[in-house]
């Protein structure tokens, strides 16, 4: 019986075919499957390395693969790019190792996260950058593949530099945290990041010659004032003055050098006996030898002239003298743990030169002329930065270039002793201020000595950007020629507030009170100076102002009270 030629095979049955058993014919399209997913992950990975052409989103398709099994593909159902996430760092085929461990279990997606698959998911969010649609590899399919996932290498080349989640691996997939995580941060950083002021186009920014930046400025004023000898009964009088300014800083890595010129020449149009001369200069740097130690130096020279009411013999004064001071320091700082120990010498020279009688006939101020020599030591507790308060201890030893003034010697031995606070809160508050006890004696003669409480400092507080207040305290113990008297010890507090009504026009207010008593004589006087102002800064190199002033002095002689006002309007330059 002839046999009967066999049915082609159904498809199911053939599935079961080779499902039972594995031959070389079945085994052809897996292995070329296999070499094909292989072809198609290499093209991935150098892609994904090549920083000119768009990101994959890697994020979202691992978390599809997590989630049901699928082989990685760069495209949705659609054939469309999927949307991407920030960029991946490239991956280095070259050092991919097969033997290396395989890699950390994955990470289920963050709660609160749309699921990146479209169909779940929806399009896209609007806004979204769009990607151009790449190329597919050749002979990649256009839809997504089905089936395990194959084992991912690990890279050995350069990991994510952006920074990642503490619980996120380096290497692993980027995951967004959640909306509602708060990035922890320094409240004390952002309370200076928010008082810092900005640059808004009005600040001037300096000529810059090597390592050094130098800010140059000028000012021009022209006024009225109703008492230009600034004595009882002085007369009223036109003003102009001139005042240039020139400061400096360094730009080093280390170290820091500060230079400080000023000058001013007030003038009186009717009577220059009248004009007002005065001269500032000033040098401070700070030599790092070291983490925990530096040097710090300082010199400075000034000269003004003194008003007729605050001489020695104010009634018989028609001009007052003129008075120079040449100043140097240099400190050596210390850090021992949370100690800072400072060793600070100190040389101060006064000379007085000029001025007049009624009578025209010189003040012979020049007896005054003496040189006063500090040494200091301080401690100061807590690390740099913040509020550290401080102790400080200081000699002084005054001699006088003459040695009997008005029939008395002069020459004296002081000691102090003061606590305080240096304060380092970047722009929200910065400066020292400190107060104690001190006191000068003569070292000869029957002369009483000096002594009374110091109060010494600078303080800058920034409650806000746009508001400013300084300030500054100081207490002298100062020379005299009156026959009774060791000296006098003057206190002044002052108090500066700026205000920004605008972002290019400033209001100012002080206020200043000084208080000179006189040891060995019953004598007192008293200085109080209002004053205010309004600056428009019209660009970065030109501002306009208008200031005005008004003084009262006050003291325990006959006719020695007077009242100034004083109105200035000018313009200042400035690179």
């Amino acid at each position: 019986m002839p046999r009967r030629p066999h049915a082609p095979a159904s498809p199911s049955i053939r599935r079961r075919a080779l499902g039972r058993r594995s031959t070389p014919h079945a085994l052809v399209p897996s292995l070329a499957a296999a070499a094909l997913l292989f072809a198609a992950g290499l093209a991935l990975a150098q892609t994904a390395g090549d920083p000119t052409r768009p990101p994959w989103r890697t994020g979202g398709l691992r978390g599809n693969l997590e989630d049901t099994g699928a082989t990685p593909s760069p495209f949705d159902e659609t054939g469309r790019a999927a949307a991407p996430t920030r960029p991946r760092a490239a991956v280095d085929t070259e050092t991919l190792d097969a033997t290396d461990p395989p890699p950390l279990e994955s990470i289920p997606p963050t709660p609160g996260t749309a699921p990146a698959t479209p169909g779940a998911a929806g399009a896209p969010a609007a806004g979204a950058a769009a990607t151009p649609l790449p190329t597919p590899a050749p002979g990649r399919p256009a839809t997504r593949t089905t089936g395990a996932a194959p084992t991912p290498l690990r890279a050995k080349g350069p990991v994510d530099p952006q920074p990642r989640s503490p619980s996120v691996p380096d290497g692993g997939p980027a995951i967004a945290a959640p909306a509602t995580e708060p990035v922890p941060r320094d409240a004390l950083s952002t309370l200076r990041q928010e008082i810092e002021p900005a640059d808004e186009g009005l600040e001037p920014l300096g000529l810059r010659t090597g390592s050094f930046l130098w800010l140059p400025a000028l000012e021009l004023s022209a006024g009225r004032t109703t008492n230009v000898a600034g004595k009882h009964a002085g007369p009223g009088a036109t003003l102009w003055q001139v005042s240039p300014e020139l400061l400096g800083r360094s730009d080093w890595s280390r170290h820091d050098l500060r230079f400080e010129l000023r000058g001013s020449r007030l003038v009186d149009a009717d009577d220059h006996d009248y004009d007002r001369p005065s001269f500032r200069a000033a040098l401070r740097g700070r030599i790092d030898l070291g983490e925990e130690m530096r040097v710090d130096v300082g010199a400075g020279w000034s000269r003004e002239r003194q008003t007729a009411a605050k001489s020695d013999d104010p009634t018989s004064t028609a001009v007052g003298a003129d008075l120079a001071t040449r100043t140097a320091t240099l400190g050596l700082t210390r850090d021992i743990g949370l100690v800072a120990l400072t060793l600070r010498g100190d040389v101060e020279r006064a000379d007085y030169s000029g001025g007049l009688t009624t009578g025209g006939t010189p003040l012979g101020s020049e007896a005054q002329n003496n040189t006063r020599w500090t040494g200091a030591l301080r401690a100061t507790l807590g690390p740099t930065g913040g509020l550290r308060p401080f102790v400080e201890v200081r000699s002084t030893r005054r001699t006088y270039d003459e040695a009997v003034v008005s029939g008395s010697p002069r020459d004296a031995t002081g000691r102090a002793g003061v606590v305080g606070v240096v304060a380092d809160l970047g722009p929200m508050l910065r400066g020292e201020l400190a107060t104690g006890w001190g006191s000068e004696r003569p070292d000869h003669g029957s002369l009483p000595q000096m002594a009374g409480w110091l109060l010494d400092g600078s303080l800058i507080w920034s409650p806000d950007r746009l508001t400013s207040v300084k300030l500054e305290a100081k207490t002298a113990f100062e020379p005299t020629t009156l026959a009774a008297a060791t000296g006098s010890l003057a206190r002044t507090v002052a108090v500066t507030v700026e205000r920004s009504l605008r972002r290019d026009l400033v209001a100012s207010l002080g206020a200043s009170l000084t208080t000179r008593g006189f040891v060995g004589l019953n004598r007192e006087e008293r200085d109080v100076i209002l004053s205010s102002g309004l600056t428009w800064k019209v660009d970065r190199n030109l501002q306009t102002f208008v200031k005005g002033s008004f003084e009262r002095f006050s003291g325990s002689l006959a006719d020695v009270g007077y009242d100034t006002a004083v109105v200035m309007v000018g313009v200042r330059l400035q690179r």
